[in-house]
């Protein structure tokens, strides 16, 4: 337990660095810029730039976190391009929540729900489910997650849960009782705020009025509004003259990162930030434009990642548009670090990468430099070694600066020959508890720029760090790791902390010097004697991990051991190897072993996969328990794929596979089709281990998620095993599509079933909860003749009819791919159907568009009539075809005058049934009757409510949308919700800028284009 003493020194030494970090902000000013122009929305460059000063400090080895790939992939970033040491971005935070999902202990509830978010964004759901439930155990019945972190984390993560989604996985009485509980209602300066006894914390207030906006029933709760109310009240009190919004006393805030929670906040309760204006008429959107971006190309007072990262969201949430495929992201230098001899050379390279992964070589155009000319000249990239020393070697071109190292050392390689001065021991543990560094002793030297200074003795241990350029001494960063909210860097001396910054504090001979990323300020950080024990613990030398790894390595290739035996001998070892002890060469051999074991558990192994020829049909039996122990290997490869990334083994990324691949020989898929049959306790493995399972031929693979691959198991009882059939199916045997092209004869039959012990097939009764992705190769097809724009799967249905469903050319145009949940029999078709009498018409692309959907249909040979006026029951038909509703045939009509013969019965009964269309009264639908543009967007607005859109407007939500139409009062008060919802959405707009016409009849072109509104608007929620 803290001693009082300790705890007095604790907050003495806070005070001295907070000190002074406010006497130097506070004397700073914010650049005098141009006026803002109120209401400006084009934000496209800043987010560009933010987007692109995290790219460069990505890979300059800046580590990047679950919220910043967040943000960075809402911008539009493809992070699997974002490489450092030849490990993606992706790839890195792939690794980091399978290592939490193993062990999320010692986590942060923030950081695993930042994980969550991510995941989510990504579209992995699975992985989005399993890291909430984490988070649902680690809540106590008070409603905190008690992780030692208090409300700097609950408050973020219960916000981020929120945003992912998953906020029903937790108790949400209880989340609800501990946030309202946790504010300050104390009359004073502080009411309404979040915070500990250091005071009210602004980005916890922020995130605790948005976690409660999202609360099951909020709105109508009294006691969340009033909290929600009283806590945007107190951060409005923190506006500053220029606009800004953050804390300043007892010290200050980053403005950048206050003002940016506080736009987040604002648009999530529904307040324009351009209504907050200061004394002097500034907002926070003006800060934002004008206080915000650095001329370096960071943001904020901090410049580094984290305020990029809230920079990017504030201008995401403004408006900003996502920037172009062709947009550049970031300029590389290459290779990031060479070491030469003193008169030596080394060619650098200069890469523009582009969001699209596009790269182009600009190292002869690029303007070259090397920070520190006296220890190296470049000129187009070709670096010259003149003495020794370390050197930054960067390269400039269109607006982007990348850099490189570059170390000069004497012709024996020793470095440099000047006399050191003091040995002090040193060690430095990271953010995750791991050695960075030592504990070890090193040489610090009288010249050192630092001097002999606990600053200096951190520069003696050449791991990379940096130094705030606002506050001398203040260490923001220390190899990639950087500091974040109230967690960073911290230093002691003979395990005393001192209340001084880290470059006045002189060390002597022999002390004792560790730097640790703190995360809490309670936490004292290590003592000198067990880091010393820890290190003593390991029990392998460099020079016998070596031999231990070669033998595994043959092991792996002869066949002699398998994938699981391979990474539990690794991990056996990694647990003797302290990071201290992995030496280049030892790197270098688990990268080998690595690429080795990544190519074993990318496919079964052949003698897993019985194959035999049944009737030109290929028939896979899978092997139980070769599958099983493939499942189990890929899931300890994610593991092990963690703890070889903080030992900065290359391609350790390689080993995180969130799938099963079964491969089919490539002479047998050459047939008309092939069945792979599984065990069900291998099928089990997959569900239970939460990876997609995946069965490729050479010209067709398919992908089943988890969810689907159980729904497939629970189709029958006592299932022995699955199975997957994909057959050829020639044009001859089904019915085309009218006035589309079958492509390549891609027609593909897809059945999979759970198999009886008595030898029966049941399939789901239905749709998959995830989709399946099945991906179709056009190798040796003539594409050049094919519309891209037209080109899309569709599915048939069980009568006969087809149904679109879409799908995606890759970029070389060599495979299509889409999604599905359920079997059925597949087909890749362009549309080539067009209208003679719609060239020129302003609704020609819409109507293109759905009558490729099969949404509408001609009127007759090449005619749309786009002018013609709907009916009531054309509309019905219309609607229930975009939604993808199959037609239903009743026995007894559902209204009296749609009879069973008349043509739009079964459209009419399947619209009824589903809640879309009501009658007219008595019994009637008036299916002839001309529908009016009121009427239609109440079809419109019920599909709305059914998408879970809130339809429900108050009275002055209503007037307020329909306000600018001057015959809004025209609109039947039974339609009034209903049309201004519409127009809310974007689906229904006026004929005119003044008028809304809610009476007159809707053309077929008015419906098509509403209807394509409407889809975009749904986009999926349907």
């Amino acid at each position: 337990m803290m001693t009082l003493k300790k705890a007095f020194k604790r907050v003495l030494a806070f005070t001295a660095v907070f000190s002074l970090l406010a006497c130097l902000f506070l004397s700073s000013a914010l650049p005098n810029k141009a006026e803002a122009q109120a209401g400006t929305n084009d934000f496209g460059d800043l987010a560009t730039k933010a987007v692109q000063f995290n790219y460069q400090a990505f890979t300059s080895g800046t580590q990047l976190g679950a919220y910043d790939a967040c943000i960075l992939t809402l911008a539009g970033a493809d992070l699997s391009i974002w490489v450092y040491q030849d490990n993606s971005l992706k790839d890195a935070l792939l690794g980091s929540v399978y290592a939490t999902l193993q062990n999320p202990g010692p986590l942060p509830a923030k950081q695993i729900a930042h994980q969550c978010l991510a995941m989510s964004e990504w579209g992995y759901s699975d992985l989005a489910g399993q890291l909430a439930v984490i988070l649902k155990e680690k809540q106590g019945a008070d409603g905190s997650f008690n992780d030692g972190y208090g409300i700097y984390s609950d408050m973020p993560a219960y916000e981020a849960l929120a945003r992912a989604g998953k906020i029903g996985v937790v108790n949400t009485v209880y989340t609800r009782n501990y946030i309202l509980n946790s504010q300050c209602t104390t009359d004073g300066a502080t009411y309404g705020s979040w915070g500990s006894f250091w005071g009210p914390d602004f980005m916890s207030t922020a995130q605790a009025v948005r976690a409660l906006t999202w609360l099951p029933g909020a709105d109508s709760d009294q006691q969340i509004q009033t909290a929600i109310a009283n806590g945007v009240a107190w951060m409005r009190n923190q506006q500053q003259a220029d606009g800004s919004v953050y804390i300043t006393a007892p010290w200050p805030d980053d403005p950048l990162i206050d003002t940016a929670e506080t736009i987040h906040t604002l648009k999530t309760v529904g307040v324009d930030p351009l209504t907050w204006k200061s004394p002097q008429e500034k907002t926070p959107v003006e800060y934002m434009v004008y206080g915000a971006p650095n001329d370096d190309g960071s943001f904020g007072t901090l410049r580094n990642v984290t305020d990029a990262t809230w920079a990017l969201y504030a201008y995401l949430l403004l408006g900003s548009s996502v920037p172009t495929p062709s947009a550049p992201v970031g300029l590389s230098v290459i290779p990031a670090a060479a070491t030469i001899i003193a008169g030596g050379t080394q060619q650098y390279q200069a890469v523009v990468k582009f969001f699209n992964g596009a790269e182009s070589d600009v190292t002869t155009d690029a303007a070259w430099a090397a920070a520190d000319s006296i220890v190296a000249s470049v000129n187009s990239g070709l670096a010259t070694g003149l003495e020794i020393g370390l050197a930054t070697v960067s390269a400039t071109y269109g607006g982007l600066t990348g850099t490189a190292t570059l170390t000069v050392t004497t012709s024996d390689g020793t470095g440099s020959e000047a006399t050191y001065d003091i040995p002090v021991g040193v060690a430095v543990v990271g953010k995750s508890d791991e050695l960075l560094f030592g504990p070890a002793s090193v040489q610090v030297k009288k010249n050192n720029k630092w001097g002999i200074t606990a600053l200096g003795t951190l520069d003696a241990t050449d791991l990379p760090y940096t130094v705030s350029d606002l506050w001398t001494g203040f260490v923001t960063c220390i190899a990639g790791q950087c500091n974040e909210g109230t967690q960073g860097w911290m230093y002691s001396v003979n395990n005393e902390m001192p209340a001084t910054s880290a470059d006045e504090k002189p060390v002597h001979d022999n002390d004792k010097v560790i730097w640790w990323y703190s995360k809490s300020m309670i936490f004292e950080g290590p003592t000198w004697n067990e880091l010393v024990l820890r290190i003593a613990t390991g029990t392998v030398s460099p020079s016998e991990a070596l031999t231990t790894l070669e033998e595994v390595q043959s092991a792996l290739q002869d066949g002699s051991i398998d994938a699981g035996q391979g990474i539990n001998k690794l991990s056996e070892l990694l647990g003797k190897l302290e990071e201290g002890q992995v030496t280049g060469e030892l790197q270098r051999k688990l990268a080998e072993v690595v690429k080795t074991l990544a190519q074993i558990i990318a496919v079964l192994p052949g003698h897993a996969v019985n194959v035999q020829i049944k009737e030109e049909t290929v028939e896979a039996n899978i092997d139980g328990n070769a599958f099983k122990n493939q499942v189990n290997a890929v899931a300890k490869a994610a593991v092990l794929a963690t703890k070889l990334a903080k030992l900065g083994v290359v391609d350790a990324g390689m080993l995180a596979r969130d799938n099963v691949t079964v491969q089919l020989p490539t002479a047998t898929t050459q047939r008309k089709g092939f069945a792979v049959t599984l065990p069900s306790d291998a099928v089990q493995a997959v569900v239970e281990s939460a990876l997609n399972l995946v069965v490729q031929g050479d010209d067709i693979s398919i992908n089943l998620p988890p969810k689907a691959v159980k729904a497939i198991l629970q189709a029958a009882n006592n299932v022995s095993g699955m199975r997957l059939s994909i057959q050829k199916v020639t044009p001859e045997q089904i019915r085309l599509l009218e006035d589309a092209a079958i492509i390549g004869g891609k027609v593909l039959d897809i059945d999979i079933a759970a198999v009886t012990l008595q030898g029966s097939k049941e399939k789901p009764k239905a749709n998959f909860e995830q989709k399946t992705a099945v991906t179709i190769s056009l190798e040796g097809l003539d594409m050049s003749k094919v519309n891209p724009a037209k080109l899309a799967v569709y599915r048939q249905r069980q009568g006969g009819s087809w149904e679109f469903l879409g799908g995606r050319l890759s970029p070389d145009g060599k495979e299509f791919s889409f999604e599905t949940e359920q079997t059925s029999v597949y087909a890749l078709m362009e549309f080539r159907k067009t209208f003679r009498d719609i060239k020129t018409h302003w609704a020609q692309k819409e109507i293109e568009s759905m009558a490729m959907r099969l949404t509408v249909k001609g009127v007759g040979g090449d005619t749309f009539a786009p002018d013609q006026r709907v009916t009531r029951a054309q509309f019905a038909a219309f609607l229930i075809r975009s939604l993808g509703i199959e037609e239903q045939n009743p026995a007894k009509p559902v209204f009296r005058d749609v009879p069973p013969g008349y043509w739009g019965y079964k459209a009419i009964a399947a619209a009824f049934n589903e809640g879309v269309v009501t009658g007219v009264g008595e019994g009637d639908f008036a299916p002839e009757r001309k529908i009016t543009r009121e009427e239609m967007a109440a079809m419109v607005a019920r599909v709305l409510k059914r998408s879970a859109t809130d339809t429900d407007l108050t009275e002055t939500e209503k007037k307020e949308s329909l306000a600018k139409y001057t015959d809004s009062r025209q609109v039947s008060t039974w339609a009034r919700n209903a049309v201004a919802t519409c127009v809310n959405q974007g689906i229904l707009r006026g004929r005119s800028a003044t008028t809304i016409a809610p009476l007159g009849d809707v053309t077929r072109a008015e419906a098509v284009v509403t209807l394509a509104r409407f889809l975009r608007t749904t986009a999926g929620a349907v």
